[in-house]
């Protein structure tokens, strides 16, 4: 099954979490990839705990700069700057398609595991962003299709 949580601001990386925590009840395997965070979150502090006791690893591919788009203009920079209360915003660049490529990578990896659920936090994002080619998106979705694996979005 694949999920796809969409929507504007918050909640799906939150929903993603808590299909995440029925998995792992259930004592299945996980494995999680954030495309667009760097960062350690409270989420991610919880998940380090979690490995101790649960079939369970994540990978973060982001970059210490938020990516806003490739088409930015100077307005719209710093409207996004004046309302992000965390990171920085700033216009993709190679290193931004590289560290997507890396997360794209760390899923095909996680993916011959064999996982119960697989994460693909804010692939949605990469792909939008031209970070992740859709056809390379679908590609990959159609192989955890082939294997069985559950894919959220």
């Amino acid at each position: 099954m694949i999920y796809n949580f969409c929507g504007d601001t918050k909640g799906k990386t939150s929903s993603a979490l808590g299909t995440v925590m029925r998995a792992l009840g259930a004592q299945k395997r996980v494995r999680i990839v954030f495309f667009m965070k760097h960062w350690n979150t409270s989420e991610t502090e919880f998940l380090k705990k979690m490995k101790e006791s649960y079939d369970i690893d994540f990978y973060l591919s982001g970059d210490k700069e938020f990516i806003y788009a490739s088409d930015i203009t100077d307005a719209t920079l710093k409207e996004a700057k004046e309302q992000l209360k965390f990171g920085n915003v700033e216009k993709r660049d190679d290193s931004d398609i590289e560290k997507a490529q890396r997360g794209i990578k760390k899923a095909e990896k996680y993916l011959e595991e064999n996982p119960f659920l697989l994460v693909l936090d804010e692939l949605n994002y990469a792909v939008s962003f031209g970070l992740v080619a859709i056809e390379e998106a679908r590609q990959f979705l159609a192989a955890a299709r082939e294997k069985g694996v559950h894919v959220v979005i």
